[in-house]
């Protein structure tokens, strides 16, 4: 059997099994055109995603996938990159929100701070700034990565006493699970040498 008698034989095929069981294969609801990264190892990129009854029914190149289409199908053509969503059953989605509150300590590209001179700035700006009345007066940052910092390493309790001597300054790490404090905080927690301390 020749490549286009076998293509002609499996069209048939087709064919006859969608006038038996129509309902089986129920054309899409919608299409998605698009560039579409499926997080497939096997097929990393895809031009198109049919969705039928809520799920995915066909994901491939463009012309295979609205070839599935019917009059009722809704074509769409989104601007961007299409990925697939993610239910996180450990996610911290509402401490974005909490974020934008403090100082953003985030380094390039999401932040500035590049340094641990820029990360007692950005707390002192933030402190001078400040329209969130913390009990106690606290001053607090988010989002600092040892790891992107120049110097490679977390603050000292120094450092962030050159921030302020009189108020408790918290410089919480990316990862929300440590921190750094300075000497006014761990008085108030009662300490004496501990530099970092537990978040989460």
């Amino acid at each position: 059997m020749t490549l286009s008698e076998s293509r002609s034989a499996r069209r048939t095929m087709v064919a006859a099994m969608l006038a038996l069981a129509p309902s089986a294969f129920a054309a899409p609801d919608s299409i998605w055109i698009a560039n579409v990264i499926t997080v497939d190892d096997a097929r990393p990129r895809a031009e198109a995603v049919a969705v039928e009854d809520g799920r995915i029914s066909a994901v491939g190149a463009a012309d295979e996938v609205l070839a599935l289409a019917d009059e009722r199908t809704r074509i769409e053509r989104p601007d961007g990159v299409l990925v697939p969503g993610f239910v996180d059953a450990h996610g911290h989605v509402w401490l974005t929100g909490v974020q934008s509150l403090f100082a953003d300590l985030l380094p390039p590209p999401d932040g500035g701070v590049r340094d641990l001179a820029g990360m007692a700035s950005t707390l002192k700006a933030w402190a001078e700034g400040e329209t969130l009345d913390l009990p106690g007066g606290w001053i607090v940052g988010m989002g600092y990565d040892d790891a992107e910092l120049a110097e490679q390493r977390h603050p000292t309790r120094a450092e962030l006493d050159a921030v302020s001597s009189t108020r408790p300054v918290f410089a919480i790490h990316q990862s929300l699970h440590l921190g750094a404090v300075n000497s006014v905080a761990l008085a108030r927690l009662g300490h004496g040498a501990v530099v970092r301390v537990a978040v989460l």
